[in-house]
């Protein structure tokens, strides 16, 4: 339900900043291996603050296919606003930002491939994946 950060030393031994986790349903002992911010334009609680998610405004990218290497052509309109929508939310891994990489992921069965430089997310290349054609072959 809770989580709080504590830079004290609650018992006397332990080093470094403590995080304690507050009414949740964990016998003694689970490992805890992920905890993410709490982002309000995302999450529920009105009354909460997003902490250090707060300190950087997030701006959407905009989101270009480079006519001579990607088509979407037969694709449901729908599913093309999809991937603009998802792809306008920098789907990088925060801590790269080299605007020569291809980067990579999967949508809808298909592998986008897209560079990223400043404000702007240009697909370079979208290849089908397959999958379903080769599940019908076995």
């Amino acid at each position: 339900e809770s989580i709080e950060y504590d830079a004290k030393d609650p018992d006397g031994k332990t080093v470094g900043p403590v995080i304690n986790v507050l009414g949740a349903d964990l016998m003694d002992g689970t490992p805890i291996y992920d905890i993410k911010p709490y982002v309000t334009y995302a999450d529920s609680h009105p009354d909460a603050s997003s902490g250090f998610v707060d300190d950087k405004e997030w701006k959407p990218l905009m989101v270009v296919f480079d006519p001579a290497e990607v088509t979407v052509q037969g694709w449901a309109k729908a599913d093309v606003q999809a991937l603009r929508e998802v792809l306008a939310q920098d789907p990088r891994p925060r801590y790269q930002n080299d605007p020569d990489k291809v980067y990579g992921m999967i949508f809808n069965d298909m592998d986008v491939r897209f560079k990223v430089s400043e404000d702007v997310l240009t697909v370079v290349e979208i290849k089908s994946l397959n999958r379903k054609d080769k599940q019908n072959e076995r």
